[in-house]
Protein backbone atom coordinates (compact mmCIF):
# COMPACT_ATOMS: atom_id res chain seq x y z
CA UNK A 1 0.00 0.00 0.00
CA UNK A 2 2.89 2.42 0.85
CA UNK A 3 4.33 1.83 -2.52
CA UNK A 4 1.04 2.70 -4.10
CA UNK A 5 1.05 5.93 -2.49
CA UNK A 6 4.45 7.11 -3.29
CA UNK A 7 3.30 6.04 -6.82
CA UNK A 8 0.51 8.35 -6.68
CA UNK A 9 2.54 10.90 -5.32
CA UNK A 10 5.37 10.81 -7.87
CA UNK A 11 2.87 10.30 -10.73
CA UNK A 12 0.97 13.91 -9.57
CA UNK A 13 4.18 15.67 -9.25
CA UNK A 14 5.22 14.22 -12.37
CA UNK A 15 2.26 15.33 -14.20
CA UNK A 16 1.84 18.68 -12.61
CA UNK A 17 5.69 19.63 -13.52
CA UNK A 18 5.18 18.67 -17.40
CA UNK A 19 1.79 20.87 -17.30
CA UNK A 20 3.68 23.70 -15.67
CA UNK A 21 6.50 23.21 -18.17
CA UNK A 22 4.12 23.58 -21.22
CA UNK A 23 2.89 20.09 -21.49
CA UNK A 24 -0.66 19.11 -20.65
CA UNK A 25 -1.19 15.72 -20.00
CA UNK A 26 -4.33 15.68 -18.40
CA UNK A 27 -6.46 15.42 -21.90
CA UNK A 28 -4.44 12.41 -22.98
CA UNK A 29 -4.13 10.46 -19.30
CA UNK A 30 -7.60 11.06 -17.58
CA UNK A 31 -10.66 9.27 -19.08
CA UNK A 32 -12.54 11.15 -21.88
CA UNK A 33 -15.67 10.43 -21.93
CA UNK A 34 -17.39 13.11 -24.43
CA UNK A 35 -16.43 10.34 -27.43
CA UNK A 36 -17.00 13.72 -30.06
CA UNK A 37 -14.24 12.34 -32.01
CA UNK A 38 -11.69 9.39 -33.11
CA UNK A 39 -9.64 10.40 -30.71
CA UNK A 40 -11.42 9.79 -27.60
CA UNK A 41 -12.44 6.30 -28.64
CA UNK A 42 -8.61 5.59 -29.26
CA UNK A 43 -7.58 6.61 -25.99
CA UNK A 44 -9.80 3.90 -24.09
CA UNK A 45 -6.65 1.88 -24.95
CA UNK A 46 -4.99 2.87 -21.76
CA UNK A 47 -7.04 5.58 -20.22
CA UNK A 48 -8.95 3.22 -17.97
CA UNK A 49 -5.73 2.37 -16.94
CA UNK A 50 -3.98 5.41 -16.15
CA UNK A 51 -6.98 7.59 -15.28
CA UNK A 52 -6.88 7.07 -11.04
CA UNK A 53 -3.47 8.03 -10.39
CA UNK A 54 -3.22 11.74 -12.76
CA UNK A 55 -5.22 15.13 -11.75
CA UNK A 56 -5.05 18.73 -12.44
CA UNK A 57 -1.84 20.99 -11.87
CA UNK A 58 -4.28 23.14 -9.48
CA UNK A 59 -3.64 23.47 -5.45
CA UNK A 60 -7.45 22.79 -4.80
CA UNK A 61 -6.39 19.36 -6.12
CA UNK A 62 -4.00 18.88 -2.96
CA UNK A 63 -7.03 18.40 -0.70
CA UNK A 64 -8.51 15.88 -2.59
CA UNK A 65 -5.55 13.77 -3.17
CA UNK A 66 -4.49 14.17 0.40
CA UNK A 67 -7.75 13.09 1.56
CA UNK A 68 -7.98 10.00 -1.43
CA UNK A 69 -4.09 8.79 0.06
CA UNK A 70 -5.09 8.97 3.84
CA UNK A 71 -8.37 7.10 2.91
CA UNK A 72 -6.73 4.59 0.77
CA UNK A 73 -4.27 3.84 3.62
CA UNK A 74 -6.69 3.32 6.25
CA UNK A 75 -9.08 1.12 4.66
CA UNK A 76 -6.23 -0.66 2.09
CA UNK A 77 -3.81 -1.22 4.75
CA UNK A 78 -5.61 -3.74 6.98
CA UNK A 79 -7.07 -5.75 3.77
CA UNK A 80 -2.97 -5.77 2.54
CA UNK A 81 -2.36 -7.40 6.14
CA UNK A 82 -4.75 -10.39 6.18
CA UNK A 83 -4.76 -11.45 2.36
CA UNK A 84 -1.23 -10.12 1.19
CA UNK A 85 0.09 -7.75 -1.54
CA UNK A 86 -0.62 -9.89 -4.83
CA UNK A 87 -4.37 -10.09 -3.74
CA UNK A 88 -4.32 -6.29 -2.95
CA UNK A 89 -2.74 -4.95 -6.13
CA UNK A 90 -6.10 -7.28 -7.74
CA UNK A 91 -8.47 -5.59 -5.83
CA UNK A 92 -6.92 -2.25 -7.04
CA UNK A 93 -7.36 -3.23 -10.91
CA UNK A 94 -11.18 -4.16 -10.16
CA UNK A 95 -12.03 -0.85 -8.54
CA UNK A 96 -10.05 0.87 -11.37
CA UNK A 97 -11.56 -1.21 -14.10
CA UNK A 98 -14.87 -1.32 -12.75
CA UNK A 99 -15.07 2.64 -12.48
CA UNK A 100 -13.94 3.08 -15.75
CA UNK A 101 -16.57 0.65 -17.36
CA UNK A 102 -19.18 2.38 -15.25
CA UNK A 103 -18.60 5.67 -16.45
CA UNK A 104 -18.55 4.78 -20.19
CA UNK A 105 -21.12 3.11 -19.90
CA UNK A 106 -23.06 6.07 -18.40
CA UNK A 107 -21.37 8.63 -20.78
CA UNK A 108 -23.58 6.58 -23.45
CA UNK A 109 -26.68 8.42 -21.62
CA UNK A 110 -25.50 11.63 -20.07
CA UNK A 111 -23.41 14.08 -21.33
CA UNK A 112 -20.11 14.21 -19.62
CA UNK A 113 -18.75 17.88 -18.96
CA UNK A 114 -15.10 16.99 -17.92
CA UNK A 115 -12.93 14.39 -18.14
CA UNK A 116 -12.58 11.49 -15.29
CA UNK A 117 -9.60 11.26 -13.23
CA UNK A 118 -8.75 10.83 -9.38
CA UNK A 119 -7.96 7.62 -7.72
CA UNK A 120 -11.11 7.52 -5.21
CA UNK A 121 -12.12 4.08 -6.94
CA UNK A 122 -9.27 2.47 -4.92
CA UNK A 123 -11.00 4.15 -1.54
CA UNK A 124 -14.27 2.72 -2.73
CA UNK A 125 -13.23 -0.66 -3.76
CA UNK A 126 -11.12 -1.01 -0.86
CA UNK A 127 -14.22 0.39 1.23
CA UNK A 128 -16.39 -2.27 0.04
CA UNK A 129 -13.97 -5.10 1.32
CA UNK A 130 -14.32 -4.21 5.12
CA UNK A 131 -18.08 -5.21 6.14
CA UNK A 132 -17.57 -8.74 4.34
CA UNK A 133 -14.05 -9.40 5.76
CA UNK A 134 -14.70 -7.58 9.37
CA UNK A 135 -18.59 -7.71 9.55
CA UNK A 136 -18.70 -8.24 13.21
CA UNK A 137 -16.59 -5.24 13.71
CA UNK A 138 -18.57 -1.87 15.14
CA UNK A 139 -17.67 1.44 14.31
CA UNK A 140 -17.76 4.97 15.58
CA UNK A 141 -19.52 7.04 13.34
CA UNK A 142 -17.79 10.50 14.30
CA UNK A 143 -16.35 8.82 17.01
CA UNK A 144 -19.52 8.58 18.69
CA UNK A 145 -22.42 6.77 17.13
CA UNK A 146 -21.61 2.73 17.23
CA UNK A 147 -22.91 0.97 14.05
CA UNK A 148 -21.78 -2.40 12.49
CA UNK A 149 -19.70 -2.53 9.59
CA UNK A 150 -22.82 -2.95 7.46
CA UNK A 151 -24.55 0.39 8.36
CA UNK A 152 -21.19 2.18 7.91
CA UNK A 153 -20.99 1.24 4.27
CA UNK A 154 -24.12 2.16 3.76
CA UNK A 155 -23.42 5.71 5.56
CA UNK A 156 -20.64 5.73 2.95
CA UNK A 157 -22.32 4.83 -0.12
CA UNK A 158 -24.89 8.03 1.00
CA UNK A 159 -21.85 9.85 1.22
CA UNK A 160 -20.84 9.28 -2.03
CA UNK A 161 -24.07 10.36 -3.18
CA UNK A 162 -23.91 13.81 -1.81
CA UNK A 163 -20.57 14.49 -2.99
CA UNK A 164 -21.45 13.69 -5.77
CA UNK A 165 -24.78 15.74 -5.79
CA UNK A 166 -22.59 18.86 -4.54
CA UNK A 167 -20.30 18.59 -7.56
CA UNK A 168 -23.23 17.86 -9.69
CA UNK A 169 -20.97 15.08 -11.38
CA UNK A 170 -23.33 11.66 -11.44
CA UNK A 171 -19.78 10.13 -12.80
CA UNK A 172 -18.38 9.91 -9.65
CA UNK A 173 -21.02 8.10 -7.92
CA UNK A 174 -21.50 5.35 -10.79
CA UNK A 175 -17.68 5.18 -10.43
CA UNK A 176 -17.64 4.77 -6.65
CA UNK A 177 -20.67 2.49 -6.41
CA UNK A 178 -19.07 0.27 -9.13
CA UNK A 179 -15.82 0.00 -7.43
CA UNK A 180 -17.37 -0.93 -4.13
CA UNK A 181 -19.58 -2.97 -5.75
CA UNK A 182 -16.25 -5.28 -7.30
CA UNK A 183 -14.39 -4.57 -3.81
CA UNK A 184 -17.42 -6.52 -1.84
CA UNK A 185 -18.07 -9.47 -3.90
CA UNK A 186 -14.18 -9.95 -4.30
CA UNK A 187 -13.86 -9.50 -1.07
CA UNK A 188 -16.67 -12.59 -0.91
CA UNK A 189 -14.84 -14.89 -3.06
CA UNK A 190 -11.86 -14.46 -1.45
CA UNK A 191 -13.48 -15.79 1.81
CA UNK A 192 -15.20 -18.52 0.10
CA UNK A 193 -11.68 -19.44 -1.60
CA UNK A 194 -10.26 -21.94 1.77
CA UNK A 195 -13.73 -24.01 1.33
CA UNK A 196 -13.15 -24.35 -2.44
CA UNK A 197 -9.70 -25.51 -1.92
CA UNK A 198 -10.58 -27.99 0.75
CA UNK A 199 -13.58 -29.25 -1.49
CA UNK A 200 -11.03 -29.96 -4.44
CA UNK A 201 -8.54 -31.16 -2.10
CA UNK A 202 -10.96 -33.65 -0.61
CA UNK A 203 -12.36 -34.77 -4.39
CA UNK A 204 -8.70 -34.85 -5.03
CA UNK A 205 -8.37 -37.29 -2.33
CA UNK A 206 -11.11 -39.58 -3.20
CA UNK A 207 -10.24 -40.09 -6.73
CA UNK A 208 -6.85 -40.57 -4.91
CA UNK A 209 -7.38 -43.18 -2.99
CA UNK A 210 -5.35 -46.16 -1.82
CA UNK A 211 -6.10 -48.74 -5.44
CA UNK A 212 -5.71 -52.53 -4.36
CA UNK A 213 -4.67 -54.99 -6.42
CA UNK A 214 -5.87 -58.57 -5.57
CA UNK A 215 -3.50 -61.26 -6.34
CA UNK A 216 -4.57 -64.58 -6.60
CA UNK A 217 -3.86 -67.22 -4.25
CA UNK A 218 -1.71 -70.09 -5.06
CA UNK A 219 -2.38 -73.61 -3.82
CA UNK A 220 -1.88 -74.55 -0.11
CA UNK A 221 1.35 -76.37 0.73
CA UNK A 222 0.04 -77.88 4.47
Amino acid sequence: VRKLLVFVVLAYVAVASIEVAGYDLLPYLSLNLRFDDAVSWIGLAWQPLTYWFVYPAVTDELINIGAVLLMTYFFLSPFERVFGASRTVVLCVLGVLSGAVAVILLAQFYPAVRSYYGGGVLVAAAFGTFPVIWKDAKVLFLFVVPMNAWAALALGVAAMGFIAMLNRDPFIFAADIAATIAGIAYAQWLLKAPKRDDDRRSKKKRQGGPKLKVIEGGADND
